[in-house]
């Protein structure tokens, strides 16, 4: 992957979003400035603005949203715990004030509403949010996974604000993008508990450097026997020319979820069971007890052994990756996709002739990616604490008004942050392609979770061509012809019944990463595997495995 947009062309892109634009167009017709604690005050007195304008730009008629003339100490206030995008992901320290009191004020004007950001530090967010719901400090939106807070009534049941109309404008626009995204934040009552913060998505691939394989005389890899040719070479080689050439970088997306799982692991697994395991009377049991499971692990431990496998990849986070890619060190990954694209831009400052692809490969029993499919849980959750529903509706609401909105709040403001690039201001129907003006200015304080709207109606552009991870997005992200599906996808586990069932799970959840942590890395023989699997039992997997197959059944018959 280069910096010029090599295997897809414009036309292509063109074809595939006007007709979201189009959707889009259709629906539109009918809240002291963070820092790396959480004890954040107000930002954005009223003071100097240079947001450009106090009037939204998405003219939109039948848009809830708008300033008005409301007095900044009379505006009313939102508190947002900033637990996702670039500043934790990427191990930001914090916007510049004026260009934070910038994007203070552009939503003051456009919206009427304060914005207040409380950051913690990245590694022990849960806890703080835990004592921010807790407390009697100020919370409004924050990411989760509804199914946890529903039951202590830590959240808002927004179900209401949908049906009095409220929430009209979000679930009209919305609902174009994913018609039912109700199913991955509603109950079995049919309750919504959260705004979805994505979709299903192919997005864990293996990416290989291309640079590197042409070096060599290596074709691009397409099952995992070639992989491992190109893994031995670029490591035989040290490729990077540092002596510290890694291989394969791979890492953890929280302290339970192997990335590894979802990059590789179907090629070991059949379709519809890279996940929990349905076997044919219908019970569900954990995925690692499904009998290709072993063999995935071992590969890894293998790889590990060889010294394919970076040594500190379950120990380090994202922002350590990102040092790794770019410093020109990293021969192929094994991440979520966004955690190799986005380091890119400082890797080709000193290498511009570096170039990721994206492989999809098969193992023995085919494609190796697990497909995200749907993300049942996860979203935008309203605090019980927040004051005024009314606001809240209204800010939701402008988020989605303008794909804009959301790019300023993401990234800062037009011309100063970021600006358009010529030809794809969104002008002429199609999506908005943006580039960097000043990257670091101001760092997402105020991102939630993006959801399709936002993911497909805006895109960064590098030298006027697509971005990498907009490449991924557009060709492989929604092909789930090549990747597997889990089985039970659709069905919707009441973790709180599971809980009165099997109220270990959180341990067990954790036991078992570590256990395969263990396994791969050398640190426990795979000869111990079937003593593992004894392990689970003694952990009470026999009420997990009653928890889970209880509601598959019901909704399964």
């Amino acid at each position: 992957m280069k910096k010029t947009l090599a295997s897809l062309s414009r036309k292509r892109v063109v074809l595939i979003l006007v007709v979201l634009a189009a959707l889009l167009a259709l629906a539109l017709a009918a809240c002291q400035p963070a820092n790396t604690g959480d004890g954040a005050a107000p930002s954005g007195d009223g003071g100097s603005s240079s947001s450009g304008g106090g009037t939204s730009p998405s003219g939109g008629g039948s848009s809830p949203s708008g300033g008005g003339d409301v007095a900044p100490e009379d505006m009313p206030e939102l508190w947002i715990f900033t637990s996702v995008g670039r500043i934790q992901m990427e191990g930001l320290t914090g916007s510049d004030q004026a260009n934070l009191d910038m994007v203070t004020q552009y939503v003051m004007d456009n919206v009427g509403v304060k914005l207040n950001a409380v950051v913690p530090p990245q590694d022990v967010w849960q806890e703080r949010l835990a004592i921010r719901l807790a407390s009697g400090d100020p919370i409004d939106l924050f990411q989760g996974d509804w199914r946890s807070y529903r039951s202590t009534g830590a959240i808002m049941d927004l179900t209401p604000y949908f049906e009095n109309g409220k929430l009209a404008f979000y679930d009209e626009v919305y609902s174009q993008y994913e018609p039912d995204w109700r199913s991955s934040v509603s109950d079995s009552d049919g309750r919504i508990w959260a705004f979805t913060d994505g979709s299903a998505l192919a997005c864990h691939p293996i990416y290989v450097r291309k640079d590197w394989c042409d070096q060599l005389g290596l074709k691009i890899p397409t099952t995992i026997e070639e992989l491992e040719v190109v893994l031995e070479a670029f490591a035989s080689n040290d490729m990077s020319g540092t002596g510290e050439t890694i291989p394969l970088l791979t890492g953890m997306q929280g302290e339970t979820n192997i990335m590894t799982f979802w990059c590789l692991a179907g090629g070991w697994l059949p379709q519809y069971q890279a996940g929990n395991w349905i076997t044919s009377d219908k019970t569900v049991m954990p995925r690692e007890m499904h009998p290709g499971y072993e063999g995935y692990v071992a590969k890894m431990a293998d790889w590990f052994q060889k010294g394919w496998i970076y040594n500190e990849s379950y120990q380090i986070n994202r922002a350590r990756t990102a040092e790794l890619i770019s410093a020109n060190k990293v021969g192929a990954t094994a991440l979520w996709y966004t955690y190799t694209t986005s380091p890119l831009n400082d890797l080709w400052e000193n290498v511009p002739e570096a170039e990721y692809v994206a492989c999809p490969l098969k193992g023995p029993e085919g494609w190796i990616q697990v497909a995200q499919i749907p993300r049942i849980g996860g979203g935008t959750l309203v605090s019980s604490k927040t004051p005024d529903m009314d606001v809240v509706c209204k800010y939701i609401n402008w988020l989605h008004e303008d794909i804009e909105n959301y790019i300023v709040v993401r990234n800062g403001i037009k011309d100063v942050n970021w600006k358009y690039v010529p030809g794809f201001d969104g002008s002429d129907g199609n999506y908005r392609m943006i580039e960097w003006v000043d990257q670091h200015g101001y760092i997402g304080e105020y991102e939630m979770g993006g959801d399709m709207y936002h993911t497909m109606n805006y895109f960064f552009g590098v030298n006027g061509e697509l971005a990498p991870n907009a490449q991924y997005l557009l060709e492989y992200g929604l092909n789930f012809d090549l990747a597997k599906v889990q089985g039970d996808v659709y069905t919707y586990y009441d973790l709180d019944r599971i809980n009165e069932i099997f109220p270990y799970r959180g341990d067990f959840n954790r036991i078992s990463a570590e256990e395969q942590i263990k396994f791969i890395t050398g640190a426990r023989p795979m000869s111990e595997w079937p003593n593992f699997m004894n392990e689970l039992k003694a952990v009470g997997v026999d009420q997990w495995i009653a928890a889970y197959t209880e509601q598959y059944r019901e909704q399964n018959p």
